[in-house]
């Protein structure tokens, strides 16, 4: 089994506003060891063979993962930009495809980060909450 993480953030008429599935340089060994503070908030569920772990989060505990793990996702837009760039002008057979997933690949890059910068900064007002969960599913594996 393999373990995956969901943020969501909830407006202040509780509707889900958004919801990134493993949001961008978030582990879940991090994400727990950065929870241990708020660990007993988790509530676990056991379905089938799968375990979950949910918690609802406050903006300040958000914004601390969000600090934690943003350098991992501005160095991903860097990275993925720079590897768009150089498909833009290579002659390799697949350059053109390359290019068009790259492009794509960091357009939802840097969506996510505007997304969640927003909801930790100027839209803060606008969330009731945060919520994570630590989810397994099947890898195959």
């Amino acid at each position: 089994m393999a373990d995956s993480i969901r943020l969501s953030g909830f407006g202040k008429d509780k509707k889900e506003k958004f919801c990134f599935e493993d949001p961008c340089g978030w582990v879940v060994a991090e994400v727990r060891k950065a929870s241990k503070h708020w660990a007993q908030r988790w509530v676990i569920t056991n379905t089938a063979s799968y375990r979950d772990a949910d918690a609802d989060i406050s903006l300040d505990e958000a914004r601390k993962l969000h600090r934690l793990f943003k350098p991992k996702l501005l160095w991903d837009i860097e990275y993925n930009t720079e590897c768009m760039e150089s498909y833009k002008t290579s002659t390799l057979k697949h350059a053109a495809k390359l290019l068009a997933d790259y492009t794509k690949y960091v357009e939802q890059l840097n969506a996510e980060l505007e997304t969640i910068e927003s909801a930790l900064g100027k839209d803060a007002g606008s969330f009731s909450h945060f919520h994570i969960c630590i989810f397994e599913w099947d890898s195959g594996m």
